[in-house]
């Protein structure tokens, strides 16, 4: 059997290549930038002397920032940047089956209440943050999907966004989908393309520093936050969809209503979160 000679980064930038027609944006986004973290922390080694100890030592560095779940992540775009090298032929054995990820528990759905979001705005220390915790309060928006959302998406005559694929961005589920606009966040909106003069409606709504913010960016400075208002790590940015999508559900809507707006692929995603309002309203009886 032929084996093939390549040094990590020459084998990355293949990888990169070859991975254009495979993944969609956020997923190869992502991959590059682990397995660039990979590079850093290696070297420019021939691929066939990587070996499972410089994953270890990726592990224990990233473990430093990291959750456990997005640990896991990291780990599997690792592995499958390593997988195909070994189907490739530029490494000589399987040792990437070593690669172990850690098991977890349920995922806890903590929503956060309405009164602890308006402390948490108050305190963010960036104007655009304020504006981001509201967005996705009330329309329970993913961070790459505010990251990525563009004035023409927004019909403030139609109270309506919608999150929309692009040839730059793709959904979780693939699919577009339309939210309402309550009353504030209408204001909120209407005043910020009002007060910005938006002449191109294709601009970010979201800037820091006139330009695009990302989704680290978010998940920095939400967290930053929320740690210096003493709230713990189960607290996150995406606590605010658990609350978007928590509040629905209490307030009576429908299940499909509810798979609709949060752009749930399927309808158990979305069931898991009855669980959580039952909790809510156990510890709410047990309290009278």
């Amino acid at each position: 059997m032929v084996f093939l000679t390549k040094r990590y980064a020459e084998y990355y930038i293949w990888w990169i290549d070859d991975s254009q027609n495979r993944h969609v944006l956020s997923t190869k986004t992502k991959s590059k930038t682990d397995a660039a973290a990979v590079l850093r922390m290696t070297g420019n080694k021939l691929m066939n002397l990587i070996s499972i100890n410089e994953i270890e030592k990726y592990r224990i560095k990233k473990n430093e920032t990291l959750n456990e779940t997005s640990m896991n992540i990291h780990l599997r775009h690792i592995k499958a940047f390593i997988h195909k090298a070994f189907e490739s032929k530029y490494i000589y054995r399987d040792w990437y089956k070593k690669i172990t990820f850690k098991k977890l528990s349920d995922k806890r759905r903590i929503p956060i209440p309405r009164d602890d979001i308006n402390v948490i705005i108050e305190k963010a220390t960036e104007p655009v943050m304020k504006e981001i915790i509201s967005y996705c309060y009330m329309t329970g928006s993913r961070r790459n999907e505010i990251a990525n959302q563009t004035w023409e998406n927004i019909d403030i005559g139609k109270r309506t966004i919608t999150i929309r694929n692009s040839d730059t961005f793709q959904t979780k589920s693939k699919k577009n989908r339309i939210i309402p606009l309550n009353r504030a966040l209408d204001e909120m909106l209407r005043g910020k393309y009002l007060q910005e003069q938006i002449l191109d409606r294709k601009n970010f709504v979201f800037k820091f520093n006139g330009k695009q913010v990302s989704s680290d960016y978010v998940t920095r400075n939400f967290a930053r936050t929320a740690r210096g208002l003493g709230y713990g790590p189960e607290i996150t940015f995406h606590s605010l969809r658990h609350s978007f999508i928590t509040n629905l559900i209490t307030s009576g809507t429908d299940i499909n209503t509810v798979k609709e707006l949060a752009g749930h692929s399927s309808i158990t995603t979305t069931s898991q979160y009855i669980h959580t309002t039952n909790e809510i309203k156990r510890r709410a009886v047990e309290m009278l």
